[in-house]
């Protein structure tokens, strides 16, 4: 298996996670500015270039270890606590 660990030139900024999430926000019932972590697992692995489960659940274990297993369907994400419970960003 080969594994490519792509960096940007210029890394990911709070702006663009926010826009994101406004972007994928506004096309759900309601347009909040929160998803509940189901509904964005569902665009995943659905949508645009999707994801594939197993991949989806490779990548959060790279990025939570054990704790992959703790998000539930129902816990909501807006831009910030995306960025820090699973992206790992600190303010």
């Amino acid at each position: 298996m080969l594994y490519l660990n792509h960096r940007p030139v210029l890394p990911l900024n709070n702006d663009q996670i926010t826009a994101a999430f406004e972007t994928v926000c506004s096309h759900m019932d309601g347009g909040g500015a929160e998803i509940a972590w189901g509904k964005l697992k569902e665009l995943l692995v659905a949508e645009g270039e999707s994801i594939s489960p197993s991949d989806l659940e490779t990548f959060l274990t790279a990025l939570l270890g054990g704790n992959a297993d703790g998000l539930h369907a129902d816990t909501l994400f807006d831009p910030r606590s995306f960025a820090d419970e699973v992206l790992g960003f600190e303010n």
